[in-house]
Formats: structure tokens, C-alpha cells, sequence
């Protein structure tokens, strides 16, 4: 039988995470709300808003088929193209970012206010987990069309980060992590990293 191993010991390497941020469905973007949410066993599930596609047109009842199985899923709110003012960006270069560089903002944003607010954004580093670009496929009609000029940088997972690092004067490193569902966990690993070297 494999044993397991003992719990690591705090010692002065130990890395402290001071603050944390999220964007999530149904859950108000505050830990306390998330914890809240956790305890309660809610249920995050709602049916596909009109918004992001009819469901019924892809609808079948049986998971034999091709096709969805279900009219519900886990959406976040308020996905609308990126804000222009917040990223300093014209309205037409706002309009072919993915909406995740303005949730990428606000969550930074959110972590280091909560963390220091005067912090040093000098030689504060950004690293985040990203896997998805639904956007992209959106925006070309998902190999339908051809793609604006501005939707190339305005897509990928290093324009999200690097335009964050740029809005919020953040002079440190600024990468993104795609390591599928993992991504989040190896980005806090690589920021863990570059804080101990």
C-alpha cells in the first residue's frame, strides 16, 4: 500500500497567497459570495440564453444523437465585447477582443486591491490560466467567413494577458498558461515559481 506523503511544512520559502479574484456563473465576484455559494450546494446551471445561441435548434433528447443533450449549462453574465475605456483601446479594437481580456482586467484589478492597493505595479507579475477562444470562432462565423484584421490579436491567450498587464501598469512578467482543464493550477504554479527564483 502507497503511503502518502507528509503535508509540507511552512518554512521561509513558504509562498502566501495575499488575494484572490474570480469571475464565475450566478456568483457575485466577491470570495465571500463563492464561499457562500459552496456552502449552500447551490447549483450554478441555467438554460442557454438567447443571447449565446437557440438551444432548440441544436436540441436532441437522446444522447445517442448528435447533437445537445441539454437546454442548461453554467453561463457567465454580462459577456459583452470588451470595454473599450477600461483596456485604452478604440471602439473598433474593442469590438474583436475576446470579452474574457475585460473579465481578465476586472479580476486582476479586483486581486490586487484586495492584496495592497499600493503595491509596487512596477515589478508586479500577471500570469493567467486561459484555454478557451470561442470568441474567435464567433467572429470568423466558425469557418464560415474570414476574419476582421483586428480579431488575430485581439483573440489569443497572450494578447488577453498582455493587454491586462498593459490597462492595469502592471511592469512585471505576463503570461499565459494553456494546459487544458489545468491551466489555472499551473499558472499559480509558474507565478509560485518566479516568486521563490
Amino acid at each position: 500500500r502507497a503511503l502518502a506523503p507528509p503535508p509540507p511544512r511552512p518554512g521561509a520559502d513558504a509562498v502566501h497567497v495575499l488575494a484572490a479574484a474570480h469571475r464565475l456563473p450566478r456568483v457575485r465576484p466577491s470570495l465571500w459570495a463563492l464561499s457562500s455559494f459552496l456552502a449552500a450546494g447551490a447549483d450554478a446551471a441555467a438554460r442557454t440564453p438567447g443571447d449565446r445561441w437557440r438551444s432548440d435548434d441544436w436540441f436532441v433528447p437522446s444522447p445517442a444523437s448528435p447533437g445537445v443533450v441539454t437546454h442548461f449549462a453554467a453561463w457567465l453574465d454580462a459577456m459583452t465585447a470588451a470595454d473599450a475605456g477600461a483596456l485604452g483601446l478604440v471602439p473598433a479594437d474593442a469590438a474583436a477582443i475576446d470579452p474574457q481580456a475585460r473579465l481578465t482586467v476586472e479580476a486582476a484589478a479586483d486581486a490586487l486591491a484586495a492584496a495592497s492597493p499600493d503595491a509596487p505595479r512596477s515589478t508586479t507579475a500577471l500570469y493567467v490560466g486561459a484555454m478557451y477562444h470561442e470568441y474567435l470562432d464567433l467572429q470568423s462565423g466558425v469557418g464560415r467567413g474570414s476574419l476582421p484584421p483586428r480579431a488575430v490579436v485581439g483573440c489569443g491567450a497572450a494578447f488577453l494577458v498582455g493587454r491586462a498587464a498593459r490597462a492595469l501598469a502592471l511592469g512585471g512578467p505576463a503570461a499565459s498558461v494553456d494546459t487544458a482543464c489545468s491551466s489555472s493550477a499551473v499558472a499559480l504554479d509558474a507565478a509560485r515559481a518566479a516568486v521563490r527564483n
